[in-house]
């Protein structure tokens, strides 16, 4: 299970990367009618942190967007 710290210092390539590799081991591991619960914990927590990320981008770009139309109100 990749730790909070592994998880933060992934760039975005590498934890696309990541979780390709997950959803493909819990398939293997279902193909195989193995338990996959520590296999899906671990994509989880990768396809998490994409989540995180996308969120804190979205309001990163809403708070832009809001700063910027008030500039652009307090011009007229």
């Amino acid at each position: 299970m990749p730790t909070y710290e592994e998880l933060v210092e992934l760039s975005n390539g590498d934890l696309s990367r990541c979780i390709q590799g997950a959803n493909d081991a819990v398939d293997k591991t279902r193909q195989q009618q193995q338990p996959t619960l520590e296999k899906e914990l671990i994509s989880e927590a990768y396809a998490n942190e994409r989540l995180k990320r996308l969120k804190l981008a979205k309001g990163n770009w809403i708070e832009l967007l809001k700063v910027t139309h008030i500039h652009m109100a307090q011009r007229l």
